[in-house]
């Protein structure tokens, strides 16, 4: 059989989309209630309050001086207050007026508050299914009857894993993203419900200070000098290698352990790295430490050698799932594939 096939590939991928249909549908709804939930609840207290303590009036007093030096307009708005002794003994006018002060609880600033807390929930929920996702590479190998269907299909190891790459990468962004937009409809279309007072959608929220921070951005940080782009770039490594290998860690996951895939890996990434913690502690972590800070661009090459590390690992984790995958038989072990 060729190694690929493009026909193949796409009845193995129509198989795959209906076999997984109800799940995904289960999936998608279980998404529009944590995201719906955690763009409603921290913007209750703002459609239900609107603006009702949107400022205060306080009384402000001057100073005779002060207020001759006031033209007649202004000093209109003003009236004769208490007369105050001072320490020389002698005796000093006020003059007062009404000023109306900002509230702490200003409308526009509880919207923006909330719209805040609603942005860290939906971080934490993206972050989870990111990695929930890639749990899922392989789940529909978990039965004895479901590896004698997936291992039967007339298609090669690589269209079976690539259309599940498919299912566990794009096709669940696309969820993620549909139950995101629809969640935020949804809780707009039950303000009226709830209170008369409207916060605005999340969407339009998160776009515009994208905008803002990209613009922050590029203000504070000057490309063009070679020091700053280089501190740039290694940042941004960072975080696409750490963003590479949790996703490589969690499908290498996938394919070891065929049932609770999630659970088991990140109960495993947890212990390793309680170990690891230990070992960097008793072997002195302090001298590595300084060992990194005596370097030439404190911390630059560093982000660069932990990055290249990462990308390395999560290549050979991707290798390790694919090559577990081809050795998985119809009778295999419960809980671990290997």
């Amino acid at each position: 059989m060729k190694s690929f096939n493009l026909h193949r590939f796409w009845l193995t991928l129509k198989w795959d989309a209906k076999t997984n249909i109800r799940a995904n549908v289960r999936h998608w709804l279980i998404m529009l209630t944590l995201f719906f939930f955690a763009i409603l609840l921290p913007h209750t207290c703002v459609i239900t309050e609107g603006d009702k303590q949107s400022s205060y009036i306080n009384v402000e007093s001057i100073s005779q001086e002060e207020y001759d030096q006031l033209d007649k307009d202004t000093q209109a708005d003003f009236w004769k207050g208490n007369e105050v002794v001072n320490e020389d003994g002698e005796s000093v006018q006020y003059y007062e007026h009404r000023v109306e002060m900002p509230s702490i609880e200003k409308w526009a600033d509880r919207v923006e508050e909330q719209h805040a807390i609603c942005a860290i929930f939906l971080f934490i929920i993206v972050a989870f299914y990111f990695t929930f996702s890639a749990s899922l590479f392989l789940n529909n190998m978990t039965t004895k009857q479901q590896r004698i269907t997936f291992l039967s299909l007339p298609a090669s190891h690589t269209e079976k894993l690539l259309a599940r790459w498919v299912y566990a990468v794009p096709v669940w962004c696309l969820m993620v993203l549909t139950a995101f937009i629809a969640a935020d409809l949804l809780r707009y279309a039950v303000q009226p419900i709830i209170g008369p007072y409207h916060p605005g959608l999340m969407i339009t929220w998160l776009i515009e200070h994208a905008g803002s921070a990209w613009s922050h951005f590029m203000d504070n940080w000057n490309l063009s000098n070679a020091e700053e782009r280089n501190t740039v770039t290694a940042v941004a490594m960072m975080l696409i290698s750490n963003w590479v290998f949790s996703h490589s860690t969690y499908i290498l996951g996938s394919s070891v352990f065929p049932r609770f895939p999630w659970l088991m890996t990140t109960g495993v990434i947890c212990v390793v790295s309680s170990v690891m913690s230990i070992l960097m502690v008793a072997t002195g972590g302090e001298t590595l430490s300084a060992f990194f800070d005596d370097m030439d661009q404190t911390g630059t090459l560093y982000a660069y050698i932990l990055s290249a590390v990462l990308i390395v690992l999560s290549v050979v984790f991707y290798v390790l799932a694919i090559r577990v995958f081809k050795r998985v038989q119809v009778i295999n072990h419960k809980y671990i594939n290997l």
